[in-house]
């Protein structure tokens, strides 16, 4: 098999997201050998994991706006550096700063788009000086007419974890009685995650035995948000969480996992590009509720309930219908775990390489380019 150069990742944030959890679990299914290191830019949580790995790791601190031509400067001293023959840009603000950096060089950018920030001619400007372009599904490589263009959806590991065990310890984490019904959602503390519909979804509803763990991190652009949702959960039966390594066990536990994102962006991101929490609760064999946006209902394939981004009267009744109907949800975790399956993180990066050969071969591999 045609092999490619070790590649150096660009990776645009470094906060605890479904961005860098991903960006973790494919710099550790990589053989080693295929790494050549790792660039931030951005100081947060996240970097100390990437490090952790073992690959030699830069941080390149880069600002918004005015701060990216001169970010990109010392991006490309380091990529000359770092000896970069094959890079991987991990969103939108590393492609932009790729694409500046390395102008000139020879050297390819594999973009790997995780959602729909940047959409429109700037996106194409950005994909028209990558050799190769990796979405996570249709949603993010629509805005492209042109180019080696690839849908390389998310992988989630073949997870083998017991729901009783996962559910006593969700219910002793949020103090619950053995008979409380949990739902859990999970993602960063901003407002394109809706987790303040999420409570007051939960608050509609006047469950007394209801218990909701909001799982995620605050984002630092989005303080005001999480400060808002504190003040709201506790009348609501919701629990703040944080930030959990353990998180996909929790949802295990639980007997829905929610994922209401919304289709706004702006600073906190593009709307939803695949809904890797979605195929993590599936994977784990939890029934998922979720929002109506774009990518999500591809990414559940029937397998989830849905509803309308925003209306809080449907949501609320269809988790409550959820939490009702036993049946139902057994039904929807047998669908899911079946659809999760197509989800495996050794094709997604095995899928991953072939784009990596394309690009360093600057042409199209056969049968992996956008469908």
């Amino acid at each position: 098999m045609t092999r490619y150069p070790p590649v150096t990742f660009v990776a645009s944030h470094s906060e605890l997201g479904g961005q860098e959890s991903y960006l973790l679990s494919i710099l550790r299914t990589l053989p080693p050998d295929a790494i050549r290191g790792v660039v931030a830019l951005h100081d947060g949580p996240a970097l100390p994991r990437l490090a952790a790995l073992g690959h030699r790791t830069w941080l390149v601190p880069t600002p918004a706006r005015l701060g990216i031509l001169p970010a990109a400067v010392r991006l490309r001293r380091v990529l000359r550096a770092g000896d970069a023959e094959l890079v991987h840009a991990d969103g939108g603000k590393a492609a932009l700063c790729c694409a500046l950096a390395l102008t000139g060089t020879g050297v390819p950018i594999v973009w790997m788009k995780h959602d729909t920030s940047f959409d429109g001619p700037l996106a194409r400007w950005i994909g028209a000086r990558c050799a190769a372009i990796a979405g996570v599904s249709p949603t993010v490589t629509a805005t492209f007419a042109h180019g080696d263009v690839h849908v390389v959806p998310n992988g989630v590991p073949a997870y083998d974890i017991p729901r009783d065990a996962a559910r006593r310890e969700l219910l002793a984490l949020l103090d619950a009685p053995p008979e409380a019904e949990v739902v859990v959602q999970v993602g960063r503390l901003v407002p394109t995650k809706g987790q303040l519909d999420t409570v007051a979804a939960a608050a509609r509803l006047r469950r007394p035995g209801l218990r909701v763990a909001l799982v995620g991190a605050p984002d630092r652009h989005a303080h005001e948000y999480a400060e808002r949702l504190r003040e709201r959960a506790a009348g609501a039966g919701a629990t703040l969480l944080g930030y959990r390594d353990d998180a996909t066990r929790l949802m295990a536990g639980a007997d829905v996992v929610v994922v209401p994102s919304l289709p706004r962006g702006g600073v906190y991101g593009g709307g939803e590009g695949f809904g890797l929490v979605a195929a993590e609760a599936m994977a784990v064999g939890t029934p998922v509720l979720a929002y109506d946006v774009p990518a999500l209902p591809d990414t559940l394939g029937g397998a989830g309930a849905l509803v309308p981004p925003g209306d809080i009267e449907a949501y609320a009744r269809t988790l409550g219908e959820l939490l009702d109907d036993h049946g139902r949800r057994e039904r929807m975790a047998a669908a899911g775990r079946a659809r999760a399956r197509t989800f495996s993180l050794d094709a997604a990066v095995a899928r991953l390489q072939d784009v990596y050969r394309s690009a360093s071969r600057g042409r199209q591999v056969r049968g992996t380019a956008r469908r």
